[in-house]
């Protein structure tokens, strides 16, 4: 008895076992290991290294067990930048991850092979507000399981095909001057949220969101758009497409058969841009799409100078059409609000009525 109470002082005097199953904490300093309760799932919080060379040395201790849940390089912006600048296989030696989270860093360069082991276990990759100038999108064929992919605040200028049938989450935002193909999208169908504003992007390709079939959200609003093209916003029949996120763009132009797919209940940002008219034969059938259930979709058009003559006679007298759009659409000139026009005159004026002589 007395010899098995000194192995099991001496076990739990062991600093690595006393850690067990995480590696010494002496040795991967600044890192820090944690285990979840259960004790089922390791993470690895390197957020106060100092240096490539520190976060090296710490994946190159000894490890009990190699397959974590997480790695996190984190800092709030109102604090100094991590000061790591590129990731690579070599770095995390045979230490995998399902989730890593980087943001706030200096982060420049990432090796195309830098997941290799962690691929058939990835579930997110964050990497946010640091100055990464290429991301090796290739690998997303390789990751089954990826759900998440966040690299907005970067310096990324080009991104390549995506092929994953699990992506369900995508933030690219804020790449200033993104490049990619007009079939960057076709290979990723169960996308869900597509967030591209603030890209300088400058038009949108015919089909680029077709084969998107179970997309719910689409940001592309603070780019530099123009021309909405004919069937830059066509839709899959499945997709039911909750918000589309136009705002803050220079679009003064919208081509017949741009939109459709959309249905009962959707949002359209299309505010703060450079409308002038919403012609008939471009827009009735958008708000035709959506008129199933006039009080859930709403068109928002606030802060364009929009002309309210007989070209808006077509909206401005039916009340199917007038629900959708929302209150703050005013004409230019007289800020008057679109809804409070009189319905009666434009009948009259535009000759869609016949009234009596000097009815107005």
């Amino acid at each position: 008895m007395i010899l098995l109470l000194f192995l099991v002082v001496g076990v739990l005097a062991s600093p690595s076992l006393a850690q067990f199953p995480c590696p010494d904490n002496a040795l991967i300093a600044p890192c820090i290991c944690t285990v979840d309760d259960p004790m089922t799932q390791l993470n690895m919080d390197c957020s106060a290294v100092t240096s490539d060379a520190e976060l090296e040395n710490a994946f190159q201790q000894e490890f009990p067990f190699h397959d974590f849940d997480s790695f996190t390089l984190l800092a709030k912006t109102s604090e100094p930048r991590i000061p790591i600048t590129k990731l690579t296989k070599e770095l995390f030696n045979s230490v995998t991850f399902t989730n890593f989270t980087i943001s706030h860093t200096n982060l420049k360069t990432i090796a195309p092979d830098t997941f290799t082991l962690s691929l058939q276990r990835i579930h997110t990759i964050v990497i946010t507000d640091s100055f990464l100038d290429t991301f090796p999108f290739d690998i997303l064929v390789d990751t089954p399981h990826l759900k998440d992919l966040r690299l907005f605040r970067n310096q990324i200028t080009h991104m390549s095909n995506l092929n994953s049938n699990s992506l369900e989450y995508l933030h690219v935002s804020y790449n200033r001057g993104l490049g990619y193909g007009d079939q960057v999208f076709w290979g990723v169908p169960n996308l869900k949220w597509l967030v591209l504003n603030d890209l300088d992007q400058v038009y949108v390709a015919a089909d680029s969101f077709i084969y998107l079939q179970q997309l719910e959200y689409l940001d592309l609003s603070f780019n530099k758009l123009h021309t909405l093209y004919n069937k830059s916003l066509h839709f899959h029949p499945s997709a039911t497409v909750q918000q589309i996120k136009l705002e803050g763009n220079e679009i003064d132009n919208v081509e017949v058969d741009a939109f459709k797919g959309l249905k009962p209940g959707v949002l359209l940002w299309m505010q703060h841009n450079r409308l002038v008219d919403l012609p008939e034969q471009v827009w009735k059938n958008t708000f035709e799409e959506v008129r199933g259930d006039p009080t859930s979709a709403l068109f928002v058009f606030d802060d364009n100078e929009l002309v309210c003559e007989c070209n808006l006679a077509w909206l401005i007298v039916t009340n199917d059409y007038l629900d959708i759009l929302a209150r703050g659409s005013t004409c230019a000139g007289t800020n008057d609000f679109i809804h409070d026009l009189d319905q009666h005159f434009f009948e009259c004026q535009c000759g869609l009525v016949t009234c009596p002589p000097d009815t107005y």
